[in-house]
């Protein structure tokens, strides 16, 4: 009886501790919560100041029309291209983050807000390789600055703030830009505030990803950027830095959002839009891909468009 007592005990006791495990501890306070609240308004302020000294010498032309060729979005890549070994998570994979050399006609990058568009792009098998603002939570605003100031003070060690844990996980706060890091910094159980042990290995592979964006806007390939849930005029905005930055770029921005204004094409220079019913979903599930298949579909990227 003692016995059954002790296990029962035990047993109690390990799902207390697997519970807290799975279950998010927030290391901030209210005072913090508010200041990383009050650094979102800094930033949006920024952001406004920003984008008013954007000026283009000549006004936008619009590209020329790519001439279709064979081949679908969905197509499998060859043998050399395959996923050799898996990262943190099983959607992540060595060969898109070591990749150096951009093969396809047609660079795919996402620019946020969530991890939905990376998704996308690699369940549709559009990417080549990872860029800094796949695996993130990055408003318009925080991708905005970061282009601005060419990504400037970009993950410093002093401008982390560690937010919360998950499964695993720490969530970051980089108060540089406003970017929110939930799949990059791992703890071990127990958690431990201010635990950030992987920094360095965390801190390399994002200055990888940029230097490969850098490479991406500058080898003379075409690129789509991709957007989930933005603004039509933040958009507007986003074209507007990108033609200033890269003159020479020929780009289209896909953005995509659930808002009535977005069911209908805007007609605009190097933007193309469509109605996506879940566009910050990223569970992976039927109905997630479901409203990706629409939208893409609308945009004629899905048989269409060639990603050889």
């Amino acid at each position: 009886m003692k016995g059954d007592l002790i296990m029962q005990m035990i047993c109690w006791l390990m799902v207390v501790a697997c519970a807290g495990f799975f279950t998010a501890h927030c290391y901030l306070t209210e005072d913090e919560m508010k200041a990383v609240e009050a650094r979102h308004a800094e930033l949006e302020a920024l952001y406004q100041r920003c984008k008013n000294t954007v000026t283009l010498e000549k006004p936008l032309q619009a590209p020329e029309q790519a001439k279709p060729t064979a081949g679908q979005g969905n197509e499998k890549d060859s043998p050399d291209d395959k996923p050799v070994v898996t990262l943190y998570h099983e959607w992540e994979c060595t060969t898109l983050e070591q990749r150096d050399e951009l093969k396809k006609d047609k660079i795919m990058i996402s620019l946020g807000c969530n991890c939905a568009a990376a998704l996308a792009l690699q369940h549709y098998n559009f990417s080549e390789a990872y860029f800094p603002f796949d695996w993130c939570k990055a408003a318009f605003k925080s991708v905005y600055l970061a282009l601005f100031y060419d990504f400037k003070d970009y993950l410093l060690l002093p401008n982390l703030q560690l937010f919360s844990s998950d499964c695993g996980y720490h969530e970051v706060f980089d108060k540089q830009y406003g970017i929110e890091y939930v799949h990059d910094f791992t703890y071990t159980f127990p958690p431990r505030a201010g635990d950030l042990g992987d920094y360095g290995a965390v801190n390399t592979k994002y200055a990888r990803r940029i230097k490969r964006l850098y490479k991406a806007l500058n080898i003379g390939k075409e690129v789509l950027f991709f957007m989930t849930a933005p603004k039509k005029d933040e958009v507007l905005d986003l074209r507007k830095l990108i033609s200033y930055k890269f003159p020479q770029l020929k780009y289209t921005l896909i953005a995509l959002n659930n808002t009535p204004d977005y069911k209908e094409p805007w007609g605009e220079i190097n933007i193309k839009n469509a109605f996506l019913e879940n566009p910050i979903r990223s569970d992976r599930s039927e109905l997630m891909w479901d409203s990706w298949d629409n939208a893409l579909k609308e945009l004629g990227l899905i048989g269409t468009l060639s990603c050889k």
